[in-house]
């Protein structure tokens, strides 16, 4: 096994995980469930059969068949769930298997014969058996998706016209050596981005850098503000946001006068040091008696996946439970795919708005009921 295969055939695997992420979470509820006729499966139908996979063939990988006993593959195409939460918790319970097997595999056992239905592999056969399974049906879900949203339908690949474009960019830089991956998969050193009103792009909470570690919570500070953090809110916020999109006169608004916009009709602000710098921010913002907007969060590309982006979120929310809100509402766009997994982690649901955004990169609404008490 060449030495750099395994951190390649993770990235692959890990890249085709995220284009699923990315369609699952544009699509709304009904869309999960729909089928072109009684002879085609739905999304929910195939992420149930690439859970059942993923489940049988790397379950105790090295040591047993990967078609186990227990399986019941032909369930696996029957409608069986009804919610996109089952659908996401099955999804990720497939691919964390998946991910937790190729970790297991060492110098010392990568020599292992892996039976599937009594058929010997080696690993790098069994590994890529299902490197050409998966992004198959992978495939499936982005037509579905695709096809479910049509104008309304956010790119995962290079958007139609801009070939010339992509190309003139790529061909401008140095010819190097480099993963395909790493310019889309959160957490990789080289990703960009922060938040989008929330937290952003690539590279940011919940994902950990490789080789970093992440810093305790007695190493980050999460502060209040204070009159002498303006030039961080605004710094931190401005680059996240001209990187990713386009600063807008709404966010100038808010940027310039935080005191004004957000302080002063009964909203917060929270930062986090680490190392003696402003890291990362956010604001909530008061839009009626019981509802908060969770909004300009931006963590630093330097400070990017170690964790600190959720601990904002998270003190952010204890913070509106304090100010005694019952609901914290967010507006964000769906290509910050990071974002999305860790709203969807903390419990925020997608909502239709009751208002239109002031922002015209928004395309995504959700909220966080509190619990009373």
């Amino acid at each position: 096994m060449a030495p750099d295969y395994l951190s390649s055939v993770k990235k692959q695997f890990e890249y085709y995980k995220l284009l699923g992420d990315k369609t699952l979470v544009q699509l709304p509820d009904e869309a999960l469930f729909w089928q072109y006729n009684a002879e085609s499966n739905s999304i929910a139908i195939i992420v149930q059969h690439l859970w059942g996979n993923m489940l049988s063939r790397w379950t105790d990988f090295l040591t047993a068949d990967g078609e186990k006993e227990w399986r019941n593959r032909d369930a696996e195409f029957e409608p069986g769930m009804l919610t996109r939460a089952e659908l996401l918790a099955k999804w990720e319970a497939g691919w964390a298997c998946l991910f937790a097997a190729i970790d297991s595999i060492t110098e010392a056992n990568q020599d292992t014969t892996v039976y599937i239905r009594n058929q010997g592999h080696t690993v790098t056969e069994a590994l890529n058996r299902q490197l050409a399974h998966y992004p198959y049906h992978v495939g499936q879900i982005v037509f579905i998706g695709k096809m479910a949203l049509d104008a309304h339908w956010n790119s995962l690949s290079i958007p139609r016209g801009n070939s010339q474009e992509y190309n003139a960019e790529k061909f401008a830089q140095p010819k190097r050596k480099r993963h395909f991956t790493a310019e889309y998969l959160p957490g990789n050193t080289s990703a960009r981005g922060t938040g989008a009103d929330a937290l952003g792009g690539p590279g940011v909470a919940g994902e950990k850098h490789a080789g970093r570690e992440a810093p305790t919570a007695q190493q980050v500070r999460i502060l209040p503000y204070q009159p002498q953090y303006a030039a961080d809110f605004k710094r931190l916020n401005v680059a996240w946001i001209e990187q990713e999109f386009v600063l807008e006169a709404a966010d100038l608004k808010m940027l310039d006068h935080p005191e004004e916009y957000v302080l002063q009709p009964g909203g917060h602000i929270l930062l986090a040091e680490y190392q003696g710098q402003i890291v990362g921010v956010c604001a909530l913002v008061r839009r009626d008696g019981d509802t908060l907007e969770l909004a300009k969060m931006a963590v630093s590309p330097s400070a990017q996946g170690q964790g600190i982006g959720q601990r904002l979120v998270e003190a952010a929310l204890d913070t509106a439970r304090h100010l005694g809100a019952r609901r914290v509402y967010l507006e964000s766009n769906t290509k910050l795919t990071a974002a999305i997994r860790l709203y969807d982690k903390l419990g925020f649901q997608k909502v239709e708005p009751n208002h239109p955004s002031p922002y015209e990169r928004v395309n995504i609404h959700m909220e966080l009921l509190l619990a009373a008490g």
